[in-house]
């Protein structure tokens, strides 16, 4: 009884070197189209990634400097309010002093007119006027006094409304916005790279060991 020559390789292994070459080309091809395939889809993802970061840090810029602008304004009109408040009460306060000046020496020409239609004169006289002058005095520099205290307090105001605005601002900067890396981009493709050596390799025969290993191209 005749035996074939050679025994018939099993399905699904490579026997002959024309077929081992031809089953290497085809696993070599198809692990160049999944790789291909991988950077591809790799790389539309990153750029996707990459425009919406984009986007978000430019939304954010728009929202602070439209807050900015707002908290800006905001400290100017109140700026603007003591201003307002500072002259109103300091024109005030000047016209008080007018006042009281004038009465002073309304009241001390009367004193005089009748102390003369009275036969009255000398040292008596002249402490009333004094008086007169005295509290004229004191109140002008009452008033004088208490129109600076308030324009220090406002002043302090001022320095309260402007450490606002900037803690305002500062709480309103734009946070970091995650963007994709470029390593992680090129370590999804060597992985993807690796799974299509593993996917498309193929069992060529060792001639040293007798046995089918599987070899990846």
């Amino acid at each position: 009884m005749c035996f074939p020559a050679a025994a018939a390789v099993a399905p699904g292994f490579i026997g002959p070197p024309t077929a081992a070459a031809a089953a290497a080309a085809q696993a070599a091809t198809m692990t160049q189209i999944m790789t291909a395939m991988t950077a591809a889809q790799t790389a539309a993802q990153f750029i996707g990634q990459q425009q919406q970061a984009s986007a978000m840090a430019d939304y954010q810029q728009r929202m602070y400097q439209q807050n900015k602008e707002i908290a800006d304004q905001a400290a100017v009109d109140q700026y603007q309010g003591l201003g307002t408040r500072t002259y109103q009460e300091r024109e005030a306060a000047a016209l008080d002093i007018m006042n009281a000046s004038r009465a002073a020496r309304e009241a001390m020409a009367t004193a005089r007119v009748s102390s003369g239609e009275a036969g009255v004169s000398g040292a008596s006289t002249d402490a009333l006027l004094q008086d007169f002058e005295r509290r004229q005095f004191e109140y002008t520099y009452g008033r004088q006094r208490s129109q600076d205290f308030r324009e220090q307090a406002f002043e302090e105001q001022k320095k309260g409304i402007r450490s606002q605005q900037q803690g305002r601002v500062l709480s309103m900067l734009p946070k970091p916005v995650e963007r994709p890396s470029f390593l992680g981009a090129a370590l999804r493709i060597g992985a993807g790279y690796m799974d299509a050596k593993r996917q498309f390799s193929v069992p060529v025969f060792d001639d040293k060991t007798g046995r089918y290993n599987l070899q990846s191209y």
